[in-house]
């Protein structure tokens, strides 16, 4: 399935789709489905073809109409002259580049399964208050039935609050396409995914971003990685003492944040409306417990996804080679 629109089409937005059933369509003119020629070539073999500079390639050049939903014309990616080599090394070559994308699928798994961790963790915590020392209970004091004890509708020593209190919110500078300039440093703007990327970053890592306009504006991210913070707002590691801690916080409140938006024809969140967001603020040694938890299980997402990125570029600079037939197999 290739994405003939941009820019989800320079984004790689080209996957191969298993295990359909017998005369599965696909509705949107959005994309275009390429399949094998029985006899002729091999699905896994078409989908890195599909990939390379090759096809994509020209695909990207040839892609007409107005400037914010160009697509990739068809005749012109019909007419791309590639190399063919027989079906057993069709095979080869697919088995070699799909050793990379297993591996870079394993992680992505792992980094699913820590990810969930941390969440039942901050849960477990700060949602339904089994903290370590929750089970001490004052005789005369009320508590819940968790044996946290209760004070003013809140556990003793937490209190009520607004985000400004435990954290610096800072609002993005804009950056367009045409002033970006080639490179690998996300530009984080109004979607769920980076809108392009640039050359520079404005912002250090780790950083917590929140979409400020669009369908998705207040959508909660984390980038382990350096990014230019442009339509988003932003809470970094000096902002806030338990970095962690507060991400998830943020996480756990999602839909809350998306009710924030203001604004009909495009919906906007600002910052002044996300420094006014309420929270229960927990005791500072206990946020700082859980942070010392938690900061081993996000460093260990963040070499996971370095290593993933590490295998993408090998298979990326090996696929052109084997696609051309520059390397044997």
């Amino acid at each position: 399935v290739f994405a003939r629109i941009t820019p989800c089409l320079e984004h790689g937005k080209i996957a191969v789709v298993k295990g359909l059933r017998e005369n599965k369509g696909f509705g949107s003119s959005e994309y275009y489905v390429f399949r094998e020629r029985e006899g002729v070539s091999y699905r896994d073999y078409i989908y890195y073809l599909a990939i390379s500079p090759i096809v994509k390639g020209n695909a990207i050049v040839s892609m007409v109409g107005a400037s914010g939903r160009q697509r990739a014309q068809k005749d012109v990616i019909e007419n791309t002259t590639v190399k063919v080599p027989d079906l057993p090394t069709q095979k080869r070559v697919s088995l070699i580049l799909s050793t990379y994308d297993d591996l870079v699928d394993n992680n992505r798994k792992r980094i699913q399964l820590l990810e969930e961790l941390a969440w039942l963790l901050f849960r477990e915590w700060f949602v339904y208050f089994r903290f370590p020392g929750h089970e001490k209970v004052h005789p005369i004091r009320k508590s819940n039935s968790n044996g946290v004890k209760i004070v003013d509708d809140v556990p003793e020593g937490w209190k009520k609050g607004l985000l400004a209190d435990i954290a610096v919110v800072k609002k993005g500078r804009n950056i367009t396409f045409e002033q970006a300039v080639e490179g690998d440093i996300p530009v984080v703007g109004g979607g769920l995914e980076p809108t392009y990327y640039h050359n520079k970053a404005n912002v250090s890592s780790p950083v917590i971003t929140i979409s400020a306009s669009g369908a998705n504006a207040g959508y909660v991210n984390l980038y382990d990685t350096d990014i230019w913070a442009s339509d988003c707002s932003y809470i970094d590691k000096i902002s806030t003492k338990h970095f962690y801690c507060l991400y998830l916080r943020l996480k756990s409140l999602q839909s809350t944040i998306f009710g924030l938006q203001v604004g009909a024809a495009q919906p906007h969140v600002y910052p002044k409306d996300l420094n006014r967001l309420s929270l229960l603020i927990a005791p500072d040694e206990l946020c700082t417990q859980f942070e010392q938890l938690v900061t081993p299980i996000f460093y260990l997402i963040k070499n996971l996804k370095f290593e993933n990125q590490k295998l993408a570029q090998a298979r990326d600079l090996l696929l052109p080679r084997l696609m051309s037939g520059a390397i044997e197999v």
